[in-house]
């Protein structure tokens, strides 16, 4: 509702009055003040009062609104200048009601893993004149709503919308959420201007159990001898929300875990490992390491081929290797980092005896390597320093 501008015509019409005079009957056209003692006279200090649908103090030239309660669709306003004159504004407001959704897809319960999203479609949609879509991520089931968490305008009302996690706030995962269309008077981006207007209608929604990300927890621990104990905790996904769901297991480790169980494997080292994880409702997870040998020797043979000693020469950027190997033959050697990546290889034939491998380490960050050595018949590593 913009307040109007006073027209002389009206001046003598009956239509203005004192406010302490008893209301005429409402007239379904607005009236203004004389000019001569309204706020457009004086709209650096003159104010409107407004009583009735709308109450409070509003500029020359404000536009009020004024909320319909209830779906009505009758309003009535008195507005007051600072000089006692009134008019009364009163009428009946054309609000667009649309059966605008019959049916919203997907229906029922969703599952929504983390790494994915979700897309909802409205269909049997009637908008008219400035009416829009939008679609609404929410936390409670209508007619609450609770807290609106992600408003989406639907530009092509053909189009699916999409929420995902990211939608949600953090640590708020594994709960149930709601997903509503709602059609309401949109502004020139496709967004609904007011959520508490009337004439905005929200749809059924869709609730969806938003996942938690399925995170794997490893401890490694070194039993000696090569051998290690790998200890995964597991979190997120179905079981997490539901205690009963179990965990699939792949990789380093077989068969089925659930929610509040470690399971464990040993490993001999060095060697490289994974281990994905699937919910019963195909959300995944994985993570893989490298297991080092901290002993100088994995064969029980040592004298078929041993390492005696190595030196890391800063100043060339080399790495001399000194071994010794019983039987002649193809030999290689390699250098792996501690996420057991291969960083050199070198590939040599030696003869049996005591010899001295130069293995380049220029470009390499200063920090822990193995040295892996294998011939046909044994392979042995040593754990070496590089740098400071």
């Amino acid at each position: 509702m913009h307040l109007p501008r006073p027209h002389p015509e009206h001046e003598n019409d009956g239509a203005h009055h004192r406010r302490n005079d008893q209301h005429r009957q409402s007239r379904p056209h607005p009236r203004t003040p004389d000019r001569r003692d309204d706020p457009e006279y004086d709209p650096a200090n003159g104010l409107y009062q407004v009583y009735g649908d709308f109450t409070g103090q509003v500029a020359y030239g404000d536009t009020v609104k004024i909320p319909v309660s209830g779906g009505a669709s009758s309003y009535i306003a008195e507005v007051v200048d600072d000089q006692g004159c009134a008019t009364i504004i009163n009428g009946e407001m054309d609000c667009i009601k649309c059966g605008f959704v019959q049916s919203l897809t997907p229906t029922g319960l969703q599952w929504l893993c983390a790494e994915n999203e979700i897309s909802v479609l409205a269909t049997g949609i009637n908008l008219t004149g400035d009416m829009g879509l939008m679609y609404a991520l929410h936390q409670k089931p209508l007619p609450e709503i609770g807290i609106i968490y992600a408003l989406k305008p639907a530009t092509d009302t053909t189009k699916a919308v999409s929420f995902s996690i990211n939608d949600i706030p953090a640590d708020s995962c594994s709960r149930t959420y709601y997903i509503s269309p709602l059609v309401g008077t949109v502004d020139g981006s496709g967004n609904i201007i007011d959520l508490d207007d009337s004439c905005t209608e929200w749809g059924d929604g869709t609730p969806v159990i938003m996942l938690c990300p399925i995170e794997i927890e490893t401890l490694d621990t070194d039993l000696g001898s090569d051998l290690h104990n790998l200890l995964f905790s597991i979190k997120g996904g179905q079981p997490q929300y539901d205690k009963i769901g179990t965990y699939t297991l792949a990789g380093v480790i077989t068969g089925a875990a659930t929610y509040d169980t470690n399971p464990t494997v040993d490993i001999n080292g060095p060697a490289n490992w994974e281990l994905t994880v699937t919910d019963g409702k195909n959300c995944t997870g994985s993570t893989s390491g490298f297991i080092t040998a901290v002993d100088n020797l994995l064969s029980q043979n040592t004298q078929a081929l041993q390492i005696s000693g190595w030196q890391y020469n800063a100043v060339n950027q080399t790495l001399s290797i000194q071994c010794q190997t019983k039987n002649a033959g193809k030999t290689q050697f390699e250098l792996y980092d501690v996420t057991g990546r291969i960083v050199q290889r070198l590939n040599v034939q030696l003869s049996s005896g005591g010899h001295n491998i130069n293995i380049p380490a220029n470009n390499l960050e200063s920090g822990v390597y193995v040295i892996k050595i294998s011939t046909s018949a044994k392979t042995i590593t040593q754990k070496c320093v590089l740098g400071g």
